[in-house]
């Protein structure tokens, strides 16, 4: 940041601390580490927003370069000197902001975004070659506009066609619930009659999903919530075993995360509707 003469010493740790707050990287030591959502700011909004042609010279080479934050900080200083108006820096940079933002636009339009290129190779892995030539109309991957990407995936979404991949959201999630209720994936899919975890289907109704379902259905309750109904068992002078009762289960301690969200909202609800019959 000196380097590229942006901000004060005094500013630099609450700059990084921003980056952090809002999710962008995490701190490791003396180093920042990109976060998912700060690497798909990098890779998938950052390089649309380039030098513009029509830009006036304020938001100069980029709105994300440290040149562009070099320079409206210089443009502040003038402000703040009585060198040149307020008005006058704020018209210039949403004059080029604007340009600017239409050119992404257009950008993008352009050529698929990485994660249509993931979407339609995940979504098109187990399709023939005949299939899949015939999708992408003769074209490989790395030909594909924005406008190809867009009908494919269209396409894709409107098929009836099963045998697609979990998404890897699905997986990733998936993987952490056998992670978190401590289960044998080889063995939870052998007893489902499932080979292995590459045989595994994606889409709403596939066996990813079924299998997430039935694992969700399983998650423990956490401590927080056992606290949130015990505390509302009292407020509403409601045995345990009655709370139990309103949402089939046994007790505290065999009830899962999901049933516990359920019996959470129906007390709220109830806390509620008292204190209404109250007032009136």
């Amino acid at each position: 940041m000196k380097k590229a003469d942006i901000g004060r010493p005094s500013t630099y740790l609450t700059t990084v601390g921003k980056l952090v707050d809002r999710g962008y990287v995490n701190k490791d030591g003396s180093s920042l580490i990109p976060t998912e959502h700060g690497r798909l700011l990098w890779i998938e909004v950052v390089p649309f927003y380039g030098i513009d042609q029509n830009s006036s010279g304020t938001v100069s080479e980029g709105l994300f370069t440290p040149r562009f934050t070099s320079l409206m900080e210089s443009s502040l200083d003038e402000v703040e000197d009585g060198d040149t108006s307020g008005s006058t820096v704020w018209h210039k940079f949403v004059t080029d902001f604007r340009n600017m933002h239409n050119n992404a636009l257009e950008l993008r339009k352009q050529k698929p975004t990485v994660k249509q290129y993931n979407l339609i190779t995940n979504r098109t892995s187990r399709m023939s070659e005949d299939a899949k030539s015939k999708l992408f109309q003769g074209k490989k991957i790395e030909e594909f506009t924005g406008e190809d990407a867009r009908r494919i995936i269209e396409e894709l979404n409107n098929s009836n066609d099963g045998d697609i991949p979990p998404s890897e959201k699905q997986m990733k999630y998936m993987l952490s619930l056998f992670e978190d209720l401590n289960l044998n994936i080889d063995e939870y899919l052998q007893a489902k009659g499932i080979d292995d975890i590459d045989s595994l289907t994606g889409g709403m109704d596939g066996t990813a999903s079924e299998i997430i379902g039935e694992l969700v259905n399983k998650v423990p309750r956490t401590d927080k919530q056992a606290e949130a109904i015990q505390s509302m068992g009292e407020t509403l002078e409601l045995s345990m075993e009655d709370a139990m009762a309103m949402v089939g289960t046994e007790s505290l301690d065999t009830i899962t995360k999901k049933e516990a969200s359920e019996l959470i909202g129906k007390l709220k609800k109830t806390i509620q509707k008292n204190r209404k019959g109250r007032k009136k």
